[in-house]
């Protein structure tokens, strides 16, 4: 049973600095659905070698759930919530700015080899990711992403990591002006952005 806790919904800025920068492999994703990992299940010949494809299914945003927070510092509990339209809007925004290359492991190490490649907005009730075993909801963003490097998939196969997390700043609706502290994480996700871009 979810905890009676406040509800902050988000929306981007229009100045376009906001939005998903990064994607996580996590061990335990927030949204709390696991991400398929797909060895070749339909294998196709490369010369005259089978390769496993090393894709990894999952969804990023899933439309009105709610997502639990704490503040460690505080002790202050709420839940997050994203609804369909900024779900589409951040989707397209994340390929716009050209950010399908950077990922990171838990948070922390960056990490060059992973690369999101297929990225969709579910639209229909029988759509690709039900043939991936995933029964979410129309407006969840679903993304494939590829894994090159292959100590880091070894890591994969042996279940170090379950899902995917997202890197992002978002504003809270309600709000007229961005406060200092969202104008400094915009100047950290410029950084961020510029760092990730050198890969």
């Amino acid at each position: 049973m979810e905890k009676k806790l406040p509800i902050r919904r988000y929306k981007l800025d229009e100045q376009g600095m906001m939005g998903v920068y990064a994607v996580s492999l996590v061990d335990e994703p927030a949204i709390m659905v696991d991400w398929v990992a797909l060895a070749a299940q339909n294998k196709v010949k490369l010369s005259s070698v089978n390769e496993e494809r090393q894709m990894l299914y999952g969804p990023l945003l899933i439309p009105d759930q709610l997502i639990y927070r704490r503040d460690d510092k505080t002790g202050e509990e709420w839940y997050n919530t994203y609804d369909k339209e900024l779900i589409r809007q951040t989707a397209h925004r994340y390929l716009k700015m050209n950010l399908h290359h950077n990922a990171t492991v838990m948070h922390e190490l960056q990490v060059a080899g992973c690369t999101v490649v297929e990225s969709w907005l579910k639209e229909y009730d029988n759509d690709k990711s039900v043939g991936l075993g995933f029964e979410l909801p129309v407006g969840t963003w679903f993304v494939g992403m590829h894994v090159q490097d292959a100590a880091l998939w070894d890591e994969v196969k042996k279940g170090t990591f379950k899902g995917f997390s997202i890197e992002a700043f978002f504003q809270q609706s309600g709000e007229e002006q961005m406060s200092k502290m969202h104008s400094e994480l915009i100047a950290d996700l410029n950084k961020i952005s510029e760092e990730l871009s050198k890969l």
